[in-house]
């Protein structure tokens, strides 16, 4: 006999900007790549798990407990936390 848990956590939304992408997906992996940093934690959008296609754009954000993530572009718009009218 098996147990699942399935376990849930909230955080917090600091900063999304869904106006501007921070760069192509591709181009952030060649970099962190390049000085052997790691790459597992960017590979996927923090909020729906979509796998990053290498031309996607990704939009950087912050959330409390994990610091800078990356959303792709439906969830940037779902979590903006801009002031509508600024730019």
């Amino acid at each position: 006999m098996n147990i699942t848990k399935k376990y849930s956590k909230t955080y917090n939304v600091i900063h999304a900007i869904a106006s501007r992408s921070f760069m192509k997906f591709g181009k952030f992996m060649e970099i962190r790549k390049r000085l052997g940093m790691s790459t597992a934690r960017w590979e996927k959008c923090f909020a729906c798990n979509h796998d990053f296609a290498e031309d996607e754009d990704v939009y950087r954000g912050t959330v409390s407990q994990k610091g800078n993530i990356f959303f792709c572009k439906s969830c940037a718009e779902e979590y903006n936390t801009e002031i509508k009218g600024e730019e």
